[in-house]
Formats: C-alpha cells, sequence, structure tokens
C-alpha cells in the first residue's frame, strides 16, 4: 500500500476506508513514513523532520482518527543515527509523541550534544518502557532504566 504520507509492505494489509484504518501482518510488516507537512501531521522532535522514518514489526495498526500508529512485535524504528527497538512503538501523528514498551534499546547520536559541539556523541538508553513526550521535549525511561 502506497500514498504520498506512507508506503506499507507486509503479508496481508487490510484497509478500512472510513477513517481510514490500515492494520497489517506479517514478518516483518515494513512502513516508511514519508515526512509530513503541517497540515498531515507531526513528526517527533527526536526525529529529523525532513528524513523518512522506517519501522519494521510484526504487525502494524494505523487508526487515522486517532491519529496514532501501533507497531507490534520486535518493532524497529530507524532514521539516520538513530534507532530504536522495543516490543511495541507507538506514533501520535497529532502531538508528535513517541513511546516504547518492553525490551526497550534507543541509540541515538544526536542526543546529549551541546548546540556548538559539531561531533557526533553516541547516547544508548535501554528501559523496559519509554515516552517522548513532543510538548515538553522530554525523553523518560521506565524500569530498569539505564542511559
Amino acid at each position: 500500500m502506497d500514498n504520498p504520507r506512507v508506503s506499507v509492505d507486509g503479508v496481508t494489509i487490510d484497509v478500512t476506508l472510513s477513517g481510514p484504518r490500515v492494520q497489517a501482518a506479517g514478518t516483518p510488516v515494513k512502513s516508511v513514513l514519508q515526512p509530513p507537512k503541517e497540515e498531515d501531521g507531526k513528526m517527533p522532535t527526536m526525529l529529523k523532520k525532513d528524513q523518512p522514518v522506517t519501522v519494521l514489526a510484526n504487525t502494524l495498526d494505523y487508526d487515522s482518527t486517532a491519529s496514532r500508529s501501533d507497531h507490534k512485535g520486535g518493532a524497529r524504528l530507524f532514521q539516520g543515527d538513530t534507532s530504536i527497538k522495543a516490543d511495541e512503538i507507538v506514533l501520535d501523528d497529532k502531538k508528535g509523541d513517541l513511546s516504547g514498551r518492553a525490551g526497550h534499546d534507543h541509540d541515538d547520536a544526536r542526543a546529549n550534544r551541546p548546540e556548538r559541539q559539531k561531533d557526533r556523541v553516541r547516547s544508548i538508553g535501554a528501559a523496559k518502557d519509554f515516552s517522548y513526550e513532543d510538548a515538553t521535549r522530554r525523553l523518560t525511561y521506565t524500569g530498569d532504566a539505564h542511559a
């Protein structure tokens, strides 16, 4: 399934036109999210807003009414130097929030870098759960957290 905002590859893809709602399954389901236009949604600011984001998982459930995509089962998100691994990754297109549950690893070479520093500094975090709130630009690790 392809449209200007997202491309989804999976073994099965079910599209409900009212909404729309997209549910996909397969190992893996590959979603490539294109950078949104302002009227189309919001990318979490911890990600680069001008580059596509790739998410691999066993299932995808996207509900456009709720502006939420839920990627479950061995979920992995990639964009440039940033990668996130979790059992479940949830993206909120309306708020720009991002969360992961159980088995999370986060690796962001841009995190915790002073503004004037030109060299990249790798930052790695691990926890059972994490959440990124775009409004406050806060990333919170919980449950056996390590950064």
